[in-house]
């Protein structure tokens, strides 16, 4: 890996600091999977391995969840004949279904929840304003509930 700025002819100032680019050498990278310290070093074995990686290998870069899993995926994608590529983005919606379902269903149920606790709140409290000897009017103004809830209580 060589790594470059753009700097001046005349001056030898960097012109733009800001700014460097890289030049990978896939000929020159030498690094077997168990070596692979950092983010260039999966994206240079990704680049000259893709082709002929292990499915043990590609599992465990799956199972990391880094973006390099995402390229895997993208470039496994891109060698779907047509009639696979539309059964997987019928998976993929299916799924993505799924999840907002589920998401949607968990909002719901912390809505329900709180309704409830707030009604179950609401009655203890108005147990105790009767406990306390308050007048009936009186609780039911502040209650929110109607003479006859509270006479049910």
């Amino acid at each position: 890996m060589s790594h470059h700025q753009f700097r001046d002819i005349v001056t030898g100032e960097q012109d733009i600091k800001e700014m460097s680019f890289s030049f990978l050498e896939l000929s020159k990278f030498h690094k077997h999977f168990d070596e692979l310290k950092d983010d260039i070093d999966q994206w240079a074995y990704y680049f000259k391995k893709v082709k002929h990686i292990s499915p043990e290998k590609l599992d465990k870069i799956l199972s990391q969840g880094t973006i390099f899993g995402e390229a895997y995926k993208v470039l496994e994608k891109s060698a779907y004949s047509e009639t696979q590529l539309l059964e997987y983005t019928r998976y993929e919606l299916k799924e993505e279904e799924i999840e907002m379902r589920i998401f949607d269903a968990k909002i719901e149920g912390r809505i329900e929840g709180e309704k409830i606790g707030i009604e179950k709140n609401k009655i203890e409290v108005t147990k105790k304003m009767l406990a306390k000897g308050m007048d009936i009017n009186d609780v039911s103004e502040l209650s929110g509930l109607s003479i006859e809830e509270i006479k049910r209580l």
